[in-house]
């Protein structure tokens, strides 16, 4: 997902892992912006851009489109190798196992929860993600359920599905989500615009009625 968490990459398991100067103008523009929605032009912890009007971008990841592969051989990715950060919109602590190792067709991200707090409310296109519980009690929105995942528990949530994790205990919770495939049906192109509510269908700022009455993400973040 990815936030595309902050996105997520949303619930956010998914990350670009390159064109790194492509990233930083990006990053720079979207950052100039206030609203919500212009904030989802950032994509999870990268800073890939969205906007359509960036096309540098959008043409790098066409021609990544038609050069897809599967990784060779295996990496071995120990606790030291990861770096972690908090995501762009909710200001949640994770860690791309895979950023490293050039993957292209699967995400799996760390995401430490705190408490009383969420991460982003969204859906995919085709992308299924698998959320497992590694420490504490989980919890999570999924459409019109609230569910609680013991440890060592997991959900698998198909792309339509709308859903957010979030933490309403006073303890910390530890995440691992896992997403494929990437969606490339979002690159349309150097001169258009994704319709970012078909993975935003809502503010994926909002909190669940769980959270009511609490101020996520903290406004010093």
């Amino acid at each position: 997902m990815r936030f595309l968490e902050w996105l997520g990459f949303s619930g956010g398991s998914l990350g670009w892992r390159s064109a790194e100067g492509v990233k930083k103008r990006c990053r720079a523009s979207a950052l100039q912006r206030h609203d919500w929605l212009d904030s989802l032009r950032l994509v999870g912890d990268c800073g890939a851009c969205f906007d359509g009007t960036h096309g540098e971008w959008f043409a790098w990841q066409a021609e990544k489109r038609k050069t897809m592969k599967s990784i060779q051989g295996y990496h071995l990715i120990t606790p030291d190798d990861l770096h972690w950060r908090p995501s762009n919109l909710m200001q949640i602590p994770n860690a791309d196992f895979l950023e490293r190792t050039g993957s292209e067709n699967l995400g799996a991200r760390l995401w430490r929860m705190p408490p009383h707090s969420a991460n982003t409310l969204h859906k995919h296109i085709r992308a299924e993600e698998f959320y497992f519980v590694l420490e504490g009690e989980g919890r999570m929105r999924v459409g019109d359920e609230t569910l609680t995942v013991p440890r060592y528990g997991g959900v698998l949530v198909g792309p339509d599905q709308l859903r957010q994790v979030f933490n309403d205990t006073d303890s910390e919770v530890l995440w691992l989500i896992i997403g494929g495939p990437e969606e490339l049906e979002f690159l349309q192109g150097s001169k258009s615009e994704m319709d970012l509510s078909l993975i935003y269908p809502k503010d994926p700022t909002q909190l669940p009625r769980e959270l009511d009455g609490v101020d996520w993400p903290p406004k010093n973040a």
